[in-house]
């Protein structure tokens, strides 16, 4: 019996051991065989990625370098997951304002901003950025160009010579900062003024348009070479002009836009996947930048009223004036080209319903 019970455990050790024969130590899977029958595929190649210059038409201090300019650049990284790296260069670093758009178009650079009209000799429509005595702040101009669908008539303008119009940038609402006091459009006579060309028809009031070389406002109106000049009125701030001048104009003549291009190779050379989620993150958050500016010109308001700067709201009956001499304007650009006659299209049933006086 004992000599059974002996032979039991010897037995089970037999059994274990056949087991643990049985059952090799865990292996590395191999790995499947070739498809053709040659080496394995290789890993997918890395994604490319794409690198912008962007030649700022704004420089360090200016509220665009500050506030719009780096949001734009950030949404553009974000967008694209770092696929797009922009590299940013304060104005007048590879080319000038003037230069921009052949620049762009050349492909010298990737990208550019420069104020909207500057493009007017190859898209007369962006001309229509900035047409006097229309919008009235950042909401208005964001719905005009993306709700009413101004911009894209813009971009399909633009993109017949090569750039991709990205988006508008607003600069802020401005009217004229002078040495005189402006009461009446009649006190215009015989002043130097510095405009943008969309305001040229104040001389229609005497006003004396002038040249100010590389915008200079600061030192051109204290040196006396002119007696006030168009400007946003955030510039009493950001550019010191409340040190220079003594009145500011109300209401406002137009609002200031800059126009965000692309070199269309550069553009397309992204494919619509990447185009179409930096196109999309654009239109959906820079407009935190165009608020950010409208706040910018209530604080540089406050402050110039402070400094001891007159703000002078014109008469209702100077208002009609001003309105009615602008509309020649308008009716000058309609029709330089089919584009711009339908963004002025746009525009002015965008007024009605708004209901802003034509």
């Amino acid at each position: 019996m004992k000599k059974g019970l002996l032979l039991i455990p010897l037995a089970l050790l037999l059994a274990i051991s056949l087991v643990a024969i049985g059952c090799p130590a865990e292996e590395e899977p191999p790995p499947p065989p070739p498809t053709d029958g040659g080496e394995p595929p290789p890993p997918p190649p890395p994604e490319e990625v794409f690198e912008w210059r962007w030649q700022c038409g704004d420089v360090p201090g200016e509220t665009e370098w500050e506030i719009t300019d780096p949001l734009l650049e950030q949404l553009i990284e974000e967008a694209s997951g770092g696929r797009v790296q922009v590299e940013r260069y304060p104005h007048g670093t590879i080319c000038y304002l003037e230069e921009m758009v052949e620049a762009t178009t050349m492909g010298a650079i990737e990208m550019s901003n420069y104020p909207a009209g500057y493009a007017s000799e190859i898209a007369p429509s962006s001309l229509a950025s900035e047409m006097p005595m229309g919008v009235r702040d950042a909401y208005e101009l964001y719905e005009l160009h993306h709700a009413w669908g101004m911009l894209e008539v813009q971009r399909q303008e633009y993109a017949e010579h090569g750039l991709y119009l990205l988006a508008p940038l607003y600069c802020g609402m401005g009217a004229v900062d002078t040495t005189f006091p402006v009461n009446t459009v009649d006190d215009f006579d015989g002043k130097l003024m510095w405009v943008i060309p969309n305001l040229l028809w104040l001389a229609e009031f005497g006003a004396a348009p002038t040249e100010v070389p590389d915008f200079d406002m600061y030192m051109a109106t204290k040196l006396g070479t002119i007696d006030g000049f168009w400007w946003p009125y955030k510039g009493l701030k950001d550019y010191n002009h409340r040190e220079v001048v003594t009145y500011v104009m109300r209401p406002r003549l137009a609002a200031a836009v800059m126009h965000v291009v692309v070199n269309m190779d550069a553009w397309n050379a992204l494919g619509p996947e990447l185009q179409m989620r930096i196109q999309d993150r654009v239109d959906a958050r820079l407009f935190e930048g165009f608020v950010a500016i409208d706040e910018f010109t209530e604080v540089a308001v406050a402050e110039a009223e402070d400094y001891g700067i007159q703000f002078i709201t014109l008469p209702e009956a100077d208002v009609a004036k001003l309105n009615a001499a602008s509309r020649g304007f308008w009716d000058e650009i309609t029709g330089l080209s089919p584009a711009t006659t339908e963004a002025i299209g746009i525009y002015k049933a965008w007024m009605e319903y708004r209901g802003i006086p034509w």
